[in-house]
């Protein structure tokens, strides 16, 4: 990830000219940051739009858990229905030996129809069960990518202070040792221009009397 790398990253040392840093070695560095800050920004993006998708399937996931339990209550509700009405019309168990060929096909129809009604009740069940499972692990990743980006979020957000700190921490010490050098150089040169004892030159003589031409 970039985030470890930029943590792994040392320090700079910009170097220093008389009148200050190295420019184009400042821009050089501050360019780079800014395309990691950019990195780090359009991964935390593109963490977001992931968690943005999930949700959204989340959300489709829940109508479709909360359509099939209303179905599933409603397929539930029939089966007892259905049951109810076997129930009643289930014949006495001591009548059935004289049963006619009509009642005993209406029998079988019944037997049908129950067996019919316990296979909807348990596959509604079973669809019920899978999407919970499915919008629980749903639920689940969008937690962790949450985290996760909150996470990579606060590493980035301290790293750039960090480095930032770090940038205007040099700056400031290399402006006080070139501060330094420039007094030290002056307090040299002042000392030494203090010391400066300039030669004596001899004044030229007013009365000193021209050659007369021959």
């Amino acid at each position: 990830m970039l985030i470890d790398e930029v943590s792994k990253r040392q320090p700079r040392v910009f170097r220093v000219r008389f009148r200050g840093y190295a420019r184009d070695q400042v821009d050089d560095e501050m360019t780079a940051v800014d395309d990691e800050l950019r990195t780090v920004r359009a991964d935390l993006e593109a963490t977001t739009r992931r968690c943005e998708h999930l949700t959204e399937t989340l959300e489709q996931t829940r109508s479709d858990r909360d359509a099939v339990l209303r179905q599933y209550q409603e397929l539930a509700q029939r089966a007892e229905q259905m049951q109810s009405e076997l129930d009643r019309l289930r014949p006495d168990p001591d009548k059935r030996r004289a049963q006619t060929p009509a009642a005993q096909h209406m029998q079988v129809m019944l037997e049908n129809a129950e067996q019919e009604a316990n296979l909807i009740r348990k596959a509604a069940i079973e669809q019920s069960e899978q999407l919970r499972d499915r919008a629980e692990q749903l639920l689940r990743q969008r937690v962790e990518l949450v985290e996760q980006t909150e996470q990579e979020t606060q590493r980035c957000l301290a790293k750039a202070a960090e480095q930032a700190g770090q940038i205007v921490q040099q700056a400031v010490e290399q402006s006080q040792l070139l501060l330094k050098e420039i007094q030290d150089r002056q307090q040299a040169f002042d000392a030494g221009y203090s010391t400066f004892e300039a030669p004596e030159v001899p004044a030229q003589r007013q009365d000193q009397e021209l050659p007369v031409d021959a």
